[in-house]
C-alpha cells in the first residue's frame, strides 16, 4: 500500500455525501448509499478515519464550521486550553469540529505539539556542548613576538627605507648572491650594491629601480 493512498481525494468527500443523504433517507437513497460503502471499503484513508465519521454521525450537533474556518481559528483555541477557557460556549463549534474532522484534528494536533515543545512541556532538551579549551590560544598570542619595526624616511623627494643586510641577502637568488657578494669593490669610499631589480614594465611609462646599498655607519643595515 501506498503512501499516497492515505490522502483524501475528492471522491472520499463524495462518498461522506452520499453516506449522510443515504442515511437520512435509506429507503429513497439506498443506492447512493450502497455506492458510498463501496468506496469506504476500498479506500484506505476512509477506513482509518472511520471513527471520526462514527462520531459525526452520533453527534447530535450540526457542525456549521468549514475546515478552513476551523483551522483560521485553531491558534486562538490553543491559547484558550492553555488558559484553562476553552470550556466558553465561543469554543463549542470548533471542539465540535474537530471530533468530526480528521483533517483539522491533525492540524490541531501538530499546532498542540508545537506550542508543547516551545514552552518545554514535551521533549528534551537539546544537548550542551562542552566548551572547548582555548587558552593556548592567548597562551601563543602573549608570546608572539612584536612587530617588526622597520625604519623609513623621506630625504630630496626620495622614500629611503633600512632592512638589514641579512634580510635583504636572503632576499637574493643564489646566482645573485655570488655576483653581488664582490659588487661595489672598485673603490673603499664607495656603498657596496647589495641588491638591485628593476620594475620597467610595472607601470606604463614609469621605470621603477630599487637598489639596497650598504651603509658605511652600520655595516649590519642597508639602505633600500
Amino acid at each position: 500500500m501506498k503512501k499516497s493512498d492515505h490522502t483524501r481525494t475528492a471522491a472520499c468527500q463524495l462518498a461522506v455525501e452520499r453516506l449522510l443523504a443515504g442515511l437520512k433517507e435509506p429507503a429513497r437513497q439506498r443506492r447512493t448509499l450502497e455506492m458510498a460503502i463501496d468506496h469506504m471499503q476500498i479506500c484506505p484513508y476512509c477506513q482509518s478515519n472511520l471513527e471520526y465519521l462514527v462520531q459525526a454521525l452520533m453527534t447530535r450537533e450540526e457542525d456549521r464550521l468549514t475546515c478552513r474556518e476551523c483551522q483560521e481559528l485553531l491558534p486562538e483555541y490553543l491559547q484558550a486550553e492553555l488558559e484553562g477557557r476553552a470550556h466558553e460556549e465561543r469554543w463549542r463549534p470548533i471542539a465540535l469540529h474537530l471530533e468530526a474532522c480528521s483533517q483539522c484534528a491533525a492540524v490541531y494536533a501538530a499546532l498542540h505539539d508545537l506550542a508543547a515543545l516551545a514552552e518545554g512541556r514535551r521533549g528534551t532538551e537539546p544537548p550542551h556542548y562542552p566548551t572547548p579549551d582555548l587558552s593556548f590560544l592567548e597562551a601563543e598570542r602573549a608570546t608572539s613576538p612584536a612587530l617588526l619595526r622597520i625604519p623609513w624616511r623621506l630625504e630630496a623627494g626620495r622614500l629611503i627605507i633600512e632592512f638589514t643586510a641579512e634580510l635583504v641577502y636572503a632576499l637574493q637568488s643564489p646566482v645573485r648572491r655570488a655576483a653581488y657578494a664582490s659588487a661595489g669593490l672598485k673603490s673603499a669610499r664607495s656603498r657596496r650594491i647589495l641588491y638591485r631589480f628593476s620594475l620597467k614594465e610595472a607601470v606604463e611609462n614609469l621605470e621603477v629601480t630599487v637598489t639596497a646599498e650598504e651603509r658605511r655607519d652600520d655595516p649590519a643595515r642597508c639602505t633600500v
